[in-house]
């Protein structure tokens, strides 16, 4: 399956559709460079995140990220749908961004989200 997709942000139905289609990538493109540990609008010192979990994602979400819906996050990970989430402007050689999909664990304790949710974004 060499499809891939490029969908908004907020469109679940689509993702589904992407799931269906099994693992086949996702690319979300959007106005930030990536998914970031903190809102870089608000916070200066924002790191982005070059890789994530699906775990993470939906964590980060759930805390009140905007980059990716956190429906969409969800079904995601339910079907292992790998992501990459980058600028529009970005070059097409693949550098840059953040790829959701991969194994490993970061510390999101360490992210500065807030009740507010107004902190955590991508």
């Amino acid at each position: 399956r060499v499809a891939q997709t490029a969908w908004n942000r907020f469109a679940p139905a689509q993702w589904a559709v992407a799931a269906a289609l099994g693992p086949a990538p996702c690319h979300i493109v959007t106005d930030v460079a990536a998914v970031f540990d903190r809102d870089p609008r608000r916070d200066a010192a924002a790191r982005p995140l070059s890789a994530l979990t699906h775990a993470e994602l939906v964590r980060l979400t759930e805390g009140g990220a905007k980059v990716v819906h956190p429906e969409a996050a969800r079904l995601a990970l339910r079907h292992r749908v790998p992501l990459s989430v980058y600028h529009f402007r970005a070059s097409l050689s693949g550098a840059g961004g953040t790829r959701i999909g991969r194994t490993e664990t970061i510390d999101l304790s360490a992210l500065r989200a807030l009740p507010g949710r107004a902190e955590v974004a991508a």
